[in-house]
């Protein structure tokens, strides 16, 4: 996965194998995101909620556990926290030793993504508000592993406009209710 972030602006692909590249754009000052299958020549378009300063919540609200465990993940120092959810776990390994201009833009990527979990959204909102980076996310069902993300560097670039620009040959629909949108398909 490569995320680009440059504003309010955010584009991240997916490499998904047979199934082709998986991107999405979001735009903090629209209040819009794009999912796009580009090989597919589809996609959809969802309404983001406004942002909202509850970000600042306390730990214990959001189920969010520290463990007390540590370990350095890409050279960066980290702690990790617990968050138990209805169908997944997440381990969120995070680290404090980023530029405050990297962790906006982490922040903008990992947050209030369309078909999210409400809880994991508030979660990622509390951990940035402490300036604190996910650098290692590992999402389980029970005994078995499903996901994992980790970081693996940064780069501080010039990064063109047009990169942020859902493409146009796309048929784009709205996003159903079920994947996280707030239509009624």
């Amino acid at each position: 996965m490569i995320i680009n972030v440059k504003g309010q602006k955010t584009e991240a692909e997916m490499d998904m194998g047979a199934m082709g590249k998986f991107k999405t754009y979001s735009d903090d000052a629209t209040k819009k995101a794009y999912m796009v299958m580009g090989a597919m020549k589809s996609g959809y378009i969802v309404d983001l909620q406004a942002d909202s300063n509850s970000a600042a919540t306390q730990l214990d609200s959001t189920d969010l556990k520290p463990t007390g465990a540590t370990a350095t993940i890409a050279g960066h120092p980290a702690k990790e926290y617990l968050l138990s959810g209805e169908q997944v776990d997440l381990s969120i390994w995070v680290a404090a030793d980023f530029p405050k201009e990297i962790q906006e833009s982490f922040f903008r990527s990992l947050n209030d993504k369309p078909g999210q979990d409400p809880k994991q959204t508030q979660a990622m909102k509390l951990l940035a508000s402490q300036g604190l980076v996910p650098v290692r996310i590992v999402a389980k069902s029970g005994d078995e592993v499903e996901m994992t993300m980790e970081f693996v560097k940064y780069e501080k670039k010039h990064l063109d406009d047009a990169l942020f620009v859902p493409p146009t040959d796309v048929t784009y629909r709205p996003m159903p209710t079920g994947m996280g949108g707030g239509g009624t398909n």
